[in-house]
């Protein structure tokens, strides 16, 4: 192809090109050689010699403050560096009147979250932070008289007076259901929702059995949420509802109940003297432990997933022969000597 420009300016755009844009590319030309590209004169070389840049034809990022022309230089470089614990208000004021913009509070909200600033300012009230009107009066914070008088012409009619109680207020002892099903009573005047209300199946069982240990739970034998007889009660674990519902073990019938939580409770004990199917398991996790590497770390190594790694460490089944002996390759354990005996172990 004939072209107008020395084959040494068609070389070093060759050369430079996939490192630099198009702008970039003219200015060295131009200084260089003494030519007067524009970005459209080279953008046509670059296309009729087949020559590619290589980069996105927009600046990212910081590059695209450096050319960027639609707002004031370093306005960027100044809400970056000063934003932190900046209300959006205030530092759109401020930039208004350094580089003469006309940012509102919202327009510097939104160019803040679009580049990534962040002030660390959250948009409500932080735990023990005092209301503004706190221990004042209504006329101390809303000045204008006619206004006053118009709020408290509003809530005057829903306004609690001293001493006075609500209209729908119970008295102790009342029980109610709740949406739920649940029964709850009330035992206190005063005090939080939970410290004047107790759900009357957990109360009925403490008067009989005293308090509940952590991580029980008290069920109903009937699945009848109104019946809160003692007789119909019965105390599990956590654990143990899972396991009865899973199996369907829980029924309306009082004696079935009560039967697949005496199976429930002899499947656990039956486990625990069988002991974990894999003996190796708690001592692999122990030796993993040992060497400071994490169960990610294992997962990643010998590709299989999280829970086959929590299986094989808590013994509570056998896993694949290659997720086995990836483990114990891990683990050190490398030569048949050494993975027969294993296997025997774990079979």
């Amino acid at each position: 192809m004939i072209s107008s420009y020395p084959q040494e300016v068609i070389d070093f755009v060759e050369k430079w090109a996939p490192r630099l844009r198009d702008p970039d590319l003219v200015e060295i030309c131009n200084k260089y050689f003494g030519t007067e590209f524009t970005v459209r004169k080279m953008r046509a070389l670059r296309k009729n010699h087949g020559i590619k840049n290589g980069l996105p034809n927009h600046y990212e990022g910081e590059d695209y403050w450096r050319h960027q022309t639609k707002w004031p230089k370093g306005m960027y470089e100044y809400i970056r560096d000063n934003s932190w614990g900046v209300p959006s208000k205030e530092m759109a004021e401020t930039v208004n009147r350094k580089f003469g913009t006309n940012f509102t509070a919202d327009g510097m909200k939104q160019f803040r979250q679009r580049h990534g600033i962040r002030s660390g300012l959250k948009g409500w009230y932080q735990k023990g932070h005092p209301p503004g009107n706190k221990g004042k009066k209504l006329e101390e914070y809303v000045t204008d008289p006619a206004r006053v008088e118009k709020i408290r012409a509003r809530i005057a009619p829903t306004q609690f007076k001293t001493g006075e109680r609500p209209v729908n207020e119970v008295p102790v002892g009342t029980v109610v259901t709740n949406s739920a099903g649940y029964k709850l009573r009330k035992r206190q005047m005063e005090g939080a929702m939970w410290e004047r209300w107790e759900f009357l199946h957990q109360a009925v069982w403490k008067e009989h059995n005293g308090p509940i240990p952590e991580g029980m739970r008290v069920i109903f034998k009937d699945k009848n949420r109104q019946n809160c007889d003692i007789s119909n009660l019965m105390l599990v674990s956590k654990e143990e509802i899972a396991a009865m519902t899973s199996l369907g073990f829980r029924s309306e019938d009082p004696e079935l109940t009560e039967a697949g939580y005496l199976t429930v409770r002899l499947r656990n004990k039956i486990r625990e003297k069988k002991g974990p199917k894999n003996p190796l398991g708690p001592l692999l996790m122990a030796k993993r432990e040992q060497m400071g590497l994490t169960r990610r770390q294992v997962r990643e190594e010998i590709g299989c997933s999280a829970q086959t790694v929590i299986r094989i460490e808590k013994g509570e089944s056998r896993t694949t022969a290659k997720s086995m002996q990836a483990y114990l390759a891990l683990m050190g354990v490398k030569t048949d000597e050494e993975r027969e005996e294993v296997k025997k172990a774990w079979y």
